[in-house]
């Protein structure tokens, strides 16, 4: 399986973004790779059983930080 997630996001990835690279739009190839490249990793950790925490915890932490921030500076009349 490891290979196989390898051999695909290589072919994704020429298909993709070589049209970026023959334009030269440097822009849309960095936002592109920013969004290409995390997802590779994710994929490969995951095609080798490594067990990937869920970012939900710590967003709930930080959405309630943040509305005791904001309540705090905004409070009800």
């Amino acid at each position: 399986m490891f290979l196989v997630v390898i051999t695909v996001f290589a072919i994704i990835g020429y298909i993709e973004m070589r049209p970026l690279v023959k334009q030269a739009k440097l822009k849309a190839l960095i936002l592109y790779a920013s969004i290409f490249l995390p997802a590779f990793i994710l994929n490969l950790l995951l095609s080798i059983n490594i067990n990937i925490p869920s970012p939900a915890p710590p967003m709930d932490e930080l959405v309630k930080t943040a509305i005791k921030f904001f309540s705090s500076l905004f409070p009800p009349r």
